[in-house]
């Protein structure tokens, strides 16, 4: 069976905060000594109020949590995990991973391009690395992509979106929808909600 998406999300982050330190520069501006997307530049915007919602504020990040949903944090030596999600729908959270080291636009880089591996390899289709502008975010790449969740789930469009903070925090942020409703959906609206607090 396929792993959900997220959870590949999860794996892909602690894989980057594991080459944080091989040849990453956090003072660097921009990559340099990995390819960049390709795709289609993708610009987030940011959300400010989603009505109803309540400001939660963790590790340097803070997003928007919709009534009825809630947060579960958990915590490992390399990353920090914050889920937001509807109880009744566990399967579609939206995915804020902060990594522990500090790190520059070349781990935004290289953090991108392993979840871009593992997700090609967990079955993700249609996918796409896009270079992304997020303001209040000083760099940020993305993927956007397809995943059929097998027989006891949906077929998704979700996009993961990598950003460096000012402070150098790396954070990955990643909502999925039902086939063709991501752009409206209450999970995306989440994710623009996500910014840093230091």
């Amino acid at each position: 069976m396929r792993r959900r998406v997220w959870g590949i999300v999860v794996v892909m982050m602690a894989v980057g905060a594991g080459i944080a330190g091989c040849g990453d520069d956090s003072s660097s501006s921009g990559p340099s000594a990995w390819a960049g997307p390709t795709g289609s530049p993708l610009v987030v915007e940011p959300v400010s109020v989603i009505k109803g919602a309540e400001l939660f504020e963790s590790d340097g990040v803070s997003v928007l949590v919709p009534e009825g949903w809630e947060t579960r944090r958990s915590e490992q030596p390399e990353f920090v995990q914050i889920m937001v999600l509807r109880p009744d729908d566990t399967r579609n959270p939206v995915v804020v991973t902060i990594q522990a080291q500090p790190g520059g636009a070349d781990l935004v880089e290289a953090t991108a391009r392993v979840a871009f591996a593992e997700l090609a390899v967990a079955g993700a289709t249609n996918l796409e690395r896009h270079p992304a502008t997020w303001s209040g975010w000083q760099y940020a790449s993305s993927i956007t992509g397809v995943f059929d969740q097998g027989a006891d789930g949906v077929v998704t469009d979700f996009v993961q979106v990598v950003a460096l903070s000012g402070d150098q925090k790396v954070v990955g942020v990643t909502a999925q929808a039902p086939r063709g409703t991501l752009d409206d959906a209450l999970s995306y609206q989440v994710l623009r909600s996500a910014r840093p607090t230091e």
